[in-house]
């Protein structure tokens, strides 16, 4: 995955979920309040979304990303798309396209010796195809906006450092007890002007202490701890937290 935070300085906790979702058509836009070290920037509010190659806001694309392996090559975005495309199933041979990468190479004089065709077919077939499904054509666009046009509802997600101070209100019981599962939120999705939840993500984590602990030390692996969320089946909250937001919004569009 692609991430936008250093381009943006997006925060880095929400980043994956947010932007697989606003990629996916699951939200519209995403608005946040940048907090950076540039002075120009920060404390200011901003809105990502998602717009065609002409948005001189264009932060992040297909055609971006390919430009740091463009800057040596006498080659264009737009002539490498007509390469990718012909990949395609039922369309040009791999050698046929190779012929025609050194043939436009010789006519602009480029050296074989520094950029060798098949280096640019692999480059064709493989990142690009990648970025080509990450962004399917379309530039990830920012623009500045005033408070007052921040969006109503706010997702809030516990980052590598800090648990979210919401607790969900699960009561322990002995099985807890024993083995020491504490509950905590992975992200919410609340009004920002009541404060109200209106989504969750709920995730268990394990300590594997005590009974559960000797357990697991017996059969010679370290307990440790684990976390698990979507009623147990994931262990990775972005996933389950991206699962929250898709839910969500595809529920508040009915």
């Amino acid at each position: 995955m692609i991430d936008p935070t250093n381009w943006l300085n997006f925060p880095a906790s929400t980043t994956d979920a947010n932007f697989i979702s606003l990629i996916n058509g699951y939200v519209n836009f995403i608005d946040y309040k940048e907090k950076s070290e540039n002075p120009i920037t920060n404390g200011k509010y901003f809105r990502i979304y998602l717009d065609d190659y002409t948005a001189k806001e264009c932060f992040l694309s297909a055609k971006l990303s390919t430009s740091g392996f463009l800057k040596s090559i006498p080659i264009t975005y737009e002539e490498l798309n007509i390469f990718f495309n012909q990949l395609q199933p039922n369309h040009e041979s791999d050698d046929k396209i190779i012929r025609e990468i050194k043939s436009l190479l010789d006519d602009r004089n480029a050296s074989m010796i520094d950029i060798k065709p098949s280096k640019i077919l692999s480059y064709i077939k493989y990142n690009m195809k990648d970025l080509k499904q990450i962004y399917k054509d379309k530039c990830v666009a920012r623009k500045e906006i005033n408070e007052d046009e921040i969006a109503p509802i706010e997702l809030v997600a516990e980052d590598l450092y800090h648990l979210l101070e919401l607790k969900p209100d699960i009561k322990p019981n002995v099985l807890t007890d024993m083995l020491y599962i504490d509950f905590n939120y992975g992200a919410v999705i609340k009004d920002r002007y009541t404060g109200k939840i209106l989504a969750d993500n709920v995730y268990m984590s394990i300590g594997y202490q005590g009974i559960a602990g000797e357990i697991i030390r017996a059969y010679g692996d370290n307990p440790g701890s684990t976390d698990f969320c979507d009623s147990g089946r994931e262990k990775y909250l972005d996933i389950c937290n991206q699962k929250m937001i898709e839910e969500f919004f595809r529920k508040d569009r009915k």
